[in-house]
């Protein structure tokens, strides 16, 4: 397989929308965000024969075959996103991941649906890389209707030495300010994204950083949290001060809420100097 820099493990998944089944998901999004910066992506993955990519497809892709794709409905309501879980794709561990791919300089553990191992074995293999992860996927359960509904992260804490950088959603946490202190104990860099009220950055040892985002007029919000999670962890892991990656960041993802779906992606005219 191709050498590649920028890792991701996650489903693909096929979202339901009223233009029929769309690619999404982490692996989607943050790995079209990662190419347009210059990163060359490889995406781990698991998906059904058939499955709707779009230029999703154009990426290099290490695909576990399955019967079903992971299957997603969303509605967006004025108290937030309601998700249901239609059907699941394979797990995916250690044993998913290509062995010349297993150098990169960024991976990116993209759980959707609890799809990824939570364990400490797949977050440390990666000697020298930068690991950064964006666990709604190990957040969510789901009842036997699908209605996603959001849980504690279990076990977060043995991966505190193995995973550099964390970002989630104030909604992945219900806002709840006591998870977001566990959390930033835990992990040297943890970001809480806010929507259109920008981000807040956690660097152990460092002041709170507060993140501004340019009002914008939304269009669609999906997606959004992984192009600013793909734009940080390959500006941090290059070199660019924490801080300085969160507001470029954020700019990048305030402009993909103007564009439906993978539309929303940055292309090479967005890349960050």
């Amino acid at each position: 397989m191709p050498p590649i820099d920028y890792l991701l493990v996650g489903h693909v998944t096929q979202d339901l929308t009223p233009h029929g089944p769309m690619p999404g998901g982490t692996a989607a999004y943050a790995g079209l965000t990662a190419r347009a910066l210059g990163a060359r992506p490889g995406l781990v993955t698991s998906f059904a024969s058939g499955a709707a990519l779009g230029q999703v497809g154009d990426l290099d892709l290490s695909v576990t075959p399955c019967g079903t794709s992971t299957v997603f409905e969303n509605t967006y309501t004025p108290t937030g996103r309601v998700q249901k879980l239609v059907s699941t794709a394979s797990h995916l561990d250690l044993g998913s991941i290509p062995l010349d791919w297993r150098s990169p300089r960024v991976v990116h553990l993209g759980p959707v649906a609890d799809e990824v191992d939570p364990g400490i074995a797949l977050a440390q293999c990666f000697a020298g890389a930068f690991v950064g992860a964006t666990p709604q996927g190990w957040m969510r359960t789901w009842d036997s209707s699908g209605t996603v509904r959001r849980k504690l992260w279990d076990g977060f804490e043995r991966l505190g030495r193995a995973i550099n950088a964390v970002v989630l959603s104030e909604e992945d946490i219900d806002r709840d300010e006591a998870v977001v202190g566990r959390l930033a104990a835990t992990f040297e860099i943890l970001v809480v994204t806010r929507g259109s009220r920008g981000a807040r950055m956690f660097h152990r040892g460092e002041p709170v950083v507060e993140v501004a985002v340019r009002p914008r007029v939304e269009v669609d919000p999906t997606g959004a949290g992984d192009v600013f999670a793909a734009c940080f962890f390959w500006l941090v892991a290059g070199g660019t001060p924490p801080a300085k990656a969160a507001s470029t960041a954020c700019e990048i993802a305030g402009d993909s809420v103007e564009r439906h779906g993978l539309e929303g992606v940055p292309g090479p005219d967005r890349r960050p100097g």
